[in-house]
């Protein structure tokens, strides 16, 4: 064994700042080839072990120290409606698909660095929370290792199962390769008004075909919502790993809040009823709607909505309401809703825009 390999087999973990690399050892937990796993590799002592493929030597910490040390940048993992993970990509050897099969696609996406969630000193959370990911395959915030896709848990779960069987206990080196100047480009769309964005539609096209965007979409206060509403439409469709639409510009809305469902319409068909605001033709005529639920009748399986609505001057109590229904003219301008926005308390996170 040479003295790299000894070296690794020692520490764990081993960074080459010189070839861009990280070689880490890995130990197989042999979860078996039909069991369903959300993990390919978690740090030491974790309490998810019955669904990775291997634990690693090394802790979390190390890991990411050596990542960092090998040269590779930390990029963003996903939060709060920026829904793909960003990072440069990894070359993984052996390669993945030797050891685990995607059920649901024939190229398994690429992987990144993500470098995870951190505390304010800037170690990883992973290094003390638990499971403690090290590469989780699904888009687990402070996991340091991500696909490179938009992948919630729960539709993941069951995509991904062991390919070989590994004796418990027996080892395999791997080696992660920084893939030069692959990290996604950050790119700031600037929609103004309905012309303007079909060159801006072209130009993301032209410069996705490059590189891999991160997009941060910047919609005008001057835009209608009838605008907004098709310029949202034509985000969904190129959504992808290759165009992130990733975050919204401070004070303004992600784009779905444009793509509200139909159905929520119907009060009858919410799992919960957030506040509701119908802008009038002025600031002074917009009115605000709390609706509750009264459970008093034992003898019904459905409560009673009551609903009480408030004008724009009153002072209204939205005691722990996290969403708000917006119903406006086609014709009104985006700034009418930032405004709005500024009015409402902070814990409301979630807005939906109905025309």
């Amino acid at each position: 064994m040479n003295i790299l390999l000894a070296a690794l087999f020692a520490a764990g973990v081993v960074a080459d700042p010189s070839a861009k690399c990280v070689r880490l050892t890995a130990v197989s937990v042999d979860p078996g080839v039909d069991q369903e796993l959300e993990f390919f590799l978690l740090g030491p002592g974790s309490d998810h072990e019955y669904e990775t493929m291997f634990t690693t030597v090394a802790d979390v910490g190390e890991i990411a120290a050596a990542f960092e040390k090998a040269g590779f940048p930390k990029g963003e993992p996903v939060k709060f409606c920026s829904f793909y993970p960003v990072g440069p990509r990894v070359k993984i050897e052996p390669d993945l698909s030797g050891f685990i099969a995607d059920l649901r696609c024939t190229n398994m996406p690429a992987v990144v660095y993500a470098g995870g969630t951190r505390h304010a000193d800037g170690s990883p959370v992973a290094a003390t929370n638990m499971p403690l990911s090290v590469f989780a395959f699904y888009n687990l915030p402070q996991s340091l290792l991500q696909f490179d896709d938009s992948l919630d848990q729960s539709p993941t779960y069951g995509r991904f199962k062991a390919k070989k069987k590994l004796k418990k206990g027996e080892k395999v080196e791997f080696k992660f390769t920084l893939v030069p100047d692959s990290a996604d480009e950050p790119y700031a769309a600037k929609f103004s008004s309905a012309e303007s964005a079909v060159s801006t539609f072209k130009a993301m096209r032209e410069r996705a075909a490059a590189k891999p965007l991160s997009v941060i979409p910047d919609f005008s206060p001057d835009l209608r919502l009838s605008e907004a509403i098709e310029i949202a439409k034509a985000l969904r469709a190129i959504d992808s790993p290759r165009t992130k639409v990733n975050g919204f510009v401070p004070g303004q809305f992600f784009y779905s809040s444009f793509l509200p469902l139909e159905a929520w319409k119907d009060r009858k068909m919410r799992l919960a009823q957030p506040v509701e605001i119908k802008l009038g033709n002025s600031p002074n005529e917009d009115r605000i709607t709390v609706i509750d639920a009264d459970w008093s009748d034992t003898s019904s399986t459905e409560p009673k909505l009551v609903e009480k609505t408030f004008g724009a001057g009153e002072n209204v109590k939205l005691q722990q309401q996290d969403t708000c229904l917006v119903f406006a003219s086609g014709a009104v301008k985006l700034g009418r809703l930032y405004e709005l926005r500024k009015k409402l308390p902070r814990q409301v996170v979630n807005w939906y825009v109905y025309p």
